[in-house]
């Protein structure tokens, strides 16, 4: 790993020295293995030295080298392997912290190994930490590929990138059968250009306190979920979900590409599907999304969309203190293409929940129907919305419109347009 830096002053003849970075080891084994010490290739701390009229200088801490045990045969054993980066000194001005290293485990067999990976960054009260480590393990008699990053739940911003962003591999893909991020890890593809793909009944996954971060593409429709605390698709980035897929206590944030989008089900009070005014849904311009199958928000899940056009192809049901929301207010300048609208013969139930259309009106391809204690505004008139009129800020439902009791219904539209009406309970 590399070196901690020193401590630099102009005015200082003497300062504090940089942490060393830890070793890189290899061990290739031609049967098995058992590791039942312990291997450390940890950083050490920066160290702090009194000089330059009477403070202290801080040097920063030395980051985590790596280890990688590739055997023929299997890995068993109950040890330790270290990588942990080392802390900045900490007096007066504290110094920055190294971040945590890389280990590699190949074996025929991993399942008589229960041992402990230390890949994080430590903890420090002053200085900028640094990012975790990574863990990769390989079954060669099973193919099966298991990435695991563990953060040990010190707060910091940085994260640990998958791979450094190398020019000689464009397009390169990385499948894993499990990515595991415990205790606050945060993970970066960094290139545009690379795809991370989870096999067949592939999982991200880990205690839920995980956050993946894409610049490139995140292909997840074979996977089994994303069991996260968050995913976020930045705008060169792209996530491909399976053809059905449920958010369930995770947060999704897309400023990219959301690509097959079809049936989505948003579900419990942390469960959220966020577009931002940027993101697309496939073959579409920024701004614009079309999910191809029936869309569900349930139990306080939350569905925001900052899109311009907004296309149902199937039903939209949101029930038990959920949210649909679809702001278009980004896109004041061309209200005539502002868009609402879900497939002929398609559904929209919005019962004990929320629908929220700001900028623009709404189509629904056959009935509509606002049950009991839900609420329901379209707000094509918004004060910070000029341009709209009849032609384009409507409420348009073919079949029937049905308000039940104990609901409340706002439409500030040019038209409503509805085959019948029907309002029970008062």
């Amino acid at each position: 790993g590399s070196g901690g830096s020193a401590a630099v002053y102009s005015n200082c003849a003497q300062y504090g020295n940089g942490g060393g970075g830890g070793s890189a080891v290899r061990f290739v084994v031609s049967g098995s293995a058992n590791v039942s010490g312990t291997i450390d290739m940890s950083g050490t701390s920066g160290i702090t030295t009194w000089s330059c009229g009477a403070q202290y200088t801080n040097g920063g801490g030395g980051a985590g080298g790596s280890v990688w045990i590739d055997c023929g045969g299997d890995l068993v054993g109950t040890g330790t392997i270290s990588v942990i980066g080392g802390t900045g000194g900490q007096t007066s001005y504290p110094a920055g912290g190294g971040g945590g290293g890389r280990i590699a485990l190949y074996a025929a067999n991993l399942g008589g190994w229960s041992g402990v990976l230390q890949t994080w960054a430590q903890a420090q009260s002053g200085g900028d930490k640094g990012g975790p480590g990574t863990a990769y393990l390989l079954e060669k008699s099973s193919g099966r590929r298991r990435l695991l990053v563990d953060q040990f739940n010190v707060a910091t911003l940085r994260r640990a990138w998958l791979l450094d962003p190398l020019p000689s591999l464009p397009g390169a893909t990385f499948a894993f059968d499990s990515i595991d991020l415990r205790r606050g890890a945060q993970v970066l593809l960094p290139n545009a250009s690379w795809t991370v793909e989870l096999a067949p009944g592939g999982q991200l996954d880990g205690d839920r306190s995980g956050v993946f971060v894409a610049r490139g593409r995140l292909d997840a429709r074979q996977g089994t979920g994303l069991h996260l605390s968050s995913v976020s698709v930045e705008s060169s980035g792209r996530l491909d979900v399976a053809d059905v897929t449920t958010l369930s206590s995770v947060y999704v944030e897309v400023y990219g590409e959301l690509s097959n989008a079809r049936t989505m089900r948003v579900m419990n009070a942390s469960g959220r599907l966020q577009v931002y005014s940027s993101g697309r849904t496939s073959g579409l311009a920024s701004g614009n999304v079309r999910l191809l199958g029936a869309l569900t928000a349930d139990s306080g899940g939350q569905v925001r969309l900052a899109s311009r056009q907004v296309t149902f192809d199937d039903s939209v049901t949101a029930t038990s203190g959920s949210t649909i929301a679809i702001d278009q207010t980004s896109f004041v300048s061309e209200p005539a293409n502002l868009r609402v609208e879900q497939k002929t013969g398609s559904n929209m139930t919005i019962d004990g929940s929320t629908l929220t259309i700001s900028g623009a009106g709404l189509s629904v391809g056959d009935s509509l129907r606002v049950g009991q204690q839900a609420t329901m505004t379209i707000d094509a008139y918004s004060s910070w919305v000029s341009g709209m009129t009849s032609a384009n800020s409507f409420v348009n439902v073919p079949g029937t419109f049905s308000v039940s009791n104990g609901s409340t219904v706002a439409m500030y539209v040019g038209a409503l347009r509805a085959g019948s009406v029907s309002v029970s309970g008062g």
